[in-house]
């Protein structure tokens, strides 16, 4: 019983080792993996919670799928910025010592990252609006298409040469 003891104590000194020091709040290893495996859990959690809002829950209630596709995906994106929030507050980390980082991603969005949170911000009034649908045939640019071909394989079967006329040879 002796040696689980000191074994539980070693990993626990590992554990809680101190590698960053974020202002008054130190990054540890268990707070790396606490944090890790609860963003993992948060996202496969509201991507089941989302197919279950939209393929179960949603179509009692309107039968078109674009907006259900909407609703879902609207729940699922605020409930992983409210998740994150939660999980980052409970590991431990002060929230208030990243808003230097906020304000370099402030920067960087409104420097680099303008063209994706242009298009972030277009698919969200596209999902409002909903002026393309799902099913919507749409041409772009003289090219046109919304579904994925399914893989195809062709079989050539060649005939034999049953020629009466060509000879065994033996």
């Amino acid at each position: 019983m002796n040696t689980i003891d000191t074994v539980g104590r070693t990993i626990r000194n590992y554990l809680n080792y101190p590698l960053i020091g974020l202002g008054e709040t130190t990054i540890t290893l268990w707070v790396l993996l606490y944090t890790l495996i609860g963003i993992l859990l948060l996202f496969y959690l509201t991507a089941r919670l989302r197919k279950i809002l939209v393929n179960h829950v949603l179509i009692r209630y309107t039968s078109e799928i674009g907006v259900r596709q909407a609703i879902g995906s609207i729940v699922r994106y605020v409930l992983v910025f409210l998740g994150l929030l939660i999980i980052l507050q409970t590991a431990g980390i002060d929230l208030s010592a990243l808003t230097v980082l906020a304000g370099a991603l402030g920067i960087g969005i409104g420097f680099g990252l303008q063209n994706i949170t242009n298009n972030f911000v277009s698919g969200m009034i596209i999902l409002f609006e909903r002026p393309i649908k799902i099913g919507d045939r749409i041409e772009v640019g003289g090219k046109h298409g919304i579904q994925i071909p399914f893989p195809q394989r062709d079989v050539h079967i060649k005939e034999s040469n049953t020629d009466p006329e060509i000879e065994k040879i033996d």
